[in-house]
């Protein structure tokens, strides 16, 4: 699998990489320095080698999303939803809504009003243009009907999630 990234999200997933790699080497030299102590009976050693296991797996994880990661700078159109733009979203039921056509994103830096390129809704959304209507449909029968309204620029996209 290919993961698509923007060139933020690349950086944010090289800074996770590295924090978990810090707090491995961390955990590790505790470790080390608790061994000489009878320790291995102790409820707070089980847990730092659970704790230990759960961060090496997060870990390499990341390191294989990384080797899969490609970067995509988007393209400065507004013509249709593509990777970068923003834009606005008319729901049937009445409710309007402003998103962001993002890549990749790793936990701490997911927010509502972003939308992973690889999801459900993206994949719905992606290439549709102004004025038109897209319908995502649910595994247990629902539906969700979208008109799009405006879609902006990549360059624009930070202060029109700001208004």
């Amino acid at each position: 699998m290919m993961y698509l990234f923007t060139p933020e999200g690349y950086e944010e997933l090289k800074r996770a990489i590295q924090e978990s790699e810090e707090a491995l080497l961390d955990k590790s030299k505790k470790r080390s320095s608790d061994s000489g102590q009878d320790v291995w009976h102790g409820e707070g050693y089980k847990l730092a080698m659970q704790e230990g296991a759960v961060l090496d797996e997060m870990t390499d994880e990341l390191r294989k999303i990384f080797r899969s990661a490609k970067v995509v700078k988007p393209i400065e159109q507004n013509e249709k939803i593509m990777l970068g733009n923003g834009f606005v979203i008319r729901y049937k039921a009445g409710a309007v809504k402003k998103y962001y056509m993002d890549g990749f994103r790793i936990g701490h830096s997911i927010s509502p009003d972003r939308i992973a390129n690889g999801s459900p809704m993206a994949k719905v959304l992606e290439g549709a243009k102004v004025g038109e209507i897209r319908v995502l449909k649910f595994e247990n029968g629902q539906k969700k009907t979208m008109t799009i309204e405006k879609i902006v620029l990549p360059s624009e996209v930070e202060q029109f999630l700001k208004e």
